[in-house]
Parts: C-alpha cells; sequence; structure tokens
C-alpha cells in the first residue's frame, strides 16, 4: 500500500483515537493512606449538617447531607490530564460522596473524588462528567474535621475552593 505525505498524517490522527482512550484508562494515580491523617482515616461515613453551629459561626449551610465512601479504585480512573496537577501531591483517599444541596431545591449529586492536601490543608477533589467523559471536569473544597471524644461526635468543616472562604459544620449521622 502506498501512501502518501498527506495520508500518513490521517492514519496516525486515526490511530490516536484508539490509543487515547486506553492511555486515560491506563492512567491513575496511588492512593497512599496515612494512618496519622485525621480527615483521611475519619472522612468515611454520613455527615448531616448542623444549623445550630453555623449559626453561631455566621455561616450558611450549602449541604445538608454528605457520604463519603472509600474507593481506592477511583484514584486509577483519574484522566492523565490531571498530572500536572497531581504529579507532587498524594492522594491520601479516593472514593465516591454524595451530597444532598441545600440551595434553593433540594437534590442530591453524587462524584467520584480524592482526598489530598493543599496549602498544607485537606483538601477534597472531585469529578464532574463533561464533554461525555465520566471524569472530564474537576472542582474542588477545603475540608477539616474535628475529632470528638468518640467518633460520633466528630464534627466535619466543609468550606469553599478559596482559602478564604467560610466553612460550614457537619456532625456525624450514622456510625
Amino acid at each position: 500500500m502506498k501512501t502518501g505525505k498527506k495520508t500518513l498524517p490521517a492514519i496516525i490522527l486515526m490511530n490516536l483515537f484508539w490509543v487515547l482512550p486506553v492511555l486515560e484508562a491506563k492512567s491513575g494515580f496511588p492512593v497512599r493512606p496515612d494512618k496519622n491523617n485525621v480527615v483521611a482515616n475519619g472522612l468515611a461515613g454520613t455527615w448531616l449538617a448542623d444549623g445550630k453551629l453555623a449559626k453561631s459561626m455566621g455561616t450558611r449551610v450549602y449541604v445538608s447531607r454528605a457520604v463519603f465512601r472509600f474507593n481506592p479504585e477511583v484514584a486509577r480512573r483519574i484522566p492523565a490530564k490531571y498530572a500536572r496537577f497531581l504529579k507532587k501531591t498524594r492522594i491520601y483517599m479516593a472514593g465516591e460522596m454524595e451530597l444532598t444541596l441545600s440551595r434553593r431545591k433540594m437534590r442530591v449529586v453524587k462524584h467520584p473524588f480524592i482526598l489530598i492536601a493543599h496549602g498544607g490543608n485537606p483538601y477534597v477533589v472531585y469529578f464532574r462528567p463533561r464533554r461525555g467523559r465520566p471524569m472530564g471536569d474537576a472542582e474542588s473544597f477545603y475540608v477539616m474535621l474535628a475529632k470528638g471524644k468518640t467518633a460520633a461526635r466528630d464534627i466535619l468543616f466543609m468550606g469553599g475552593d478559596f482559602p478564604g472562604e467560610s466553612f460550614f459544620p457537619l456532625r456525624r449521622g450514622e456510625f
């Protein structure tokens, strides 16, 4: 088969359509838990908004219920396009989160997520579908966890994606 100078780039481009999804599927990042990471070791479970504490803090509650489940497989599915951001960071936890949003009208959203440190703070990066890819877009928010005398008394603080934004509290719902 004779190929000219113009057909070779077309053949390469056609082959990329087969190779890119495979590269994206084979990309991914390891989860490296740390027994001393308070948030990673306490985040899993169900959390319910604490309106009384939020009012005393002067903050608004945006999530009435949050559920975090551990699933390290999520980190293995992270597309290669996030490598530049993630190559110098450690993933302490990965899984799925389900948030019941309480703005205007109640709705439930589910997203795969990872827990990293950003600027020295615990940071949740979650992925949303975009352009036909299940993990095509990433969003994020800061979290903090205050340990109680027992795990049932822990308080989770969820913030915005910028350091200056206020946090709102959630208490463990089911343990």
